[in-house]
């Protein structure tokens, strides 16, 4: 229970406040004090968002998604989805990892780890073209959820052998290739570590200092892991010379002018002076803007997406009702978003 707490970066009072219980008596589970009652345990397991069947397990086994600095309402959602898929697991593809260069989270400087990354991306997307054909060809089973405009964008989800990555369909069409990126970055370079729950992907001052802060540095890959597959390096090189370009690869590539501003930014970064991602995008904003148009992501990601929800729940229908009883079935359904879905 502590090592929950922990993980989701809750306290004593928290998780008292939420469960409705004293903090006398969280404090008393935590120490082994006090007799199990389930009706004071099951809101504290509510409270931290895990199963308390699995939390009593005498091998209590979670995954590493870490939620700290993440909303109550992300956390709360995550960790249904989380507790599902623990259940689920065995079921579900095992994904296999490219073998790649991975970028050392001890070296600092922005460009240095932005090369790195460039080496791990470019034979990828030589080889695959789109995050469609990335993910198929390492089985890397992905689940589309609704989770509200305010939600989380995405989260990885490892355990084992096992992953699954979570996307979330109510953020724009850009927004989900980005993210499906982010996360397949995660599969790949993070199987041993902790890896956030994510809700703000693209921007943070962290990420324009010339030496990334180690805090910041797991997260800096993943994004830039997805800004090099859809703005290759040598593109962004070209584009930095011409807004006019730049708007133009927004329009053909239905690539957000944010993940365009930050390409831009680092090929300028590496020369002389002062550069401002926000003047970049503002500049490329205002010529979409004079020239009336809009840019949208593509919206053949949102069938593809379907595709593997489908797929998921094809695969889970016989265990769901053949090995689980009717208020784990549910649980799971409920939580994957298939209670109501065809």
């Amino acid at each position: 229970m502590q090592e929950e707490m922990a993980r989701k970066g809750l306290s004593e009072t928290a998780v008292a406040d939420e469960a409705r219980v004293s903090e006398p008596i969280v404090k008393d589970y935590l120490a082994g004090k006090r007799n199990i009652s389930f009706s004071e345990l099951v809101p504290i397991c509510d409270a931290l968002g895990a199963d308390a069947m699995q939390l009593l397990a005498p091998k209590f086994q979670k995954t590493n998604l870490n939620y700290r600095n993440t909303s109550s309402a992300a956390r709360q959602f995550a960790s249904r989805v989380e507790n599902a898929f623990l259940l689920v697991r065995d079921w579900l593809p095992v994904p296999r990892r490219p073998s790649c260069h991975a970028p050392g989270l001890d070296e600092g400087y922005s460009a240095m780890l932005l090369t790195e990354v460039r080496r791990a991306v470019m034979p990828l997307r030589e080889k695959y073209q789109s995050v469609e054909a990335l993910y198929e060809a390492h089985d890397l089973p992905v689940l589309p959820l609704d989770g509200g405009d305010e939600g989380f964008d995405a989260f990885f989800l490892h355990q084992g052998k096992h992953c699954l990555v979570c996307v979330n369909l109510d953020k724009p069409n850009a927004r989900i290739e980005f993210s499906l990126l982010h996360e397949f970055a995660h599969f790949v370079f993070d199987a041993e570590r902790p890896v956030p729950l994510d809700e703000d992907l693209i921007v943070g001052s962290d990420y324009y200092r010339n030496s990334v802060p180690v805090h910041a540095r797991q997260e800096y890959i993943a994004n830039k892991f997805a800004q090099l597959w859809l703005v290759p390096f040598d593109e962004a090189e070209r584009l930095s010379r011409s807004d006019a370009d730049a708007v133009q690869y927004i329009l053909d590539h239905r690539v957000s002018p944010d993940v365009v501003a930050n390409a831009i930014r680092d090929v300028r970064a590496q020369r002389p002076g002062q550069v401002s991602y926000v003047d970049i995008r503002k500049r490329l904003v205002d010529e979409l803007a004079a020239r009336g148009v809009q840019w949208g992501g593509r919206a053949e990601l949102r069938e593809w997406l379907q595709g593997q929800w489908r797929k998921i729940r094809e695969l889970l229908a016989a265990p769901l009702e053949e090995d689980f009883g009717d208020s784990r079935r549910e649980q799971v359904l409920q939580a994957m978003g298939m209670i109501d879905g065809d």
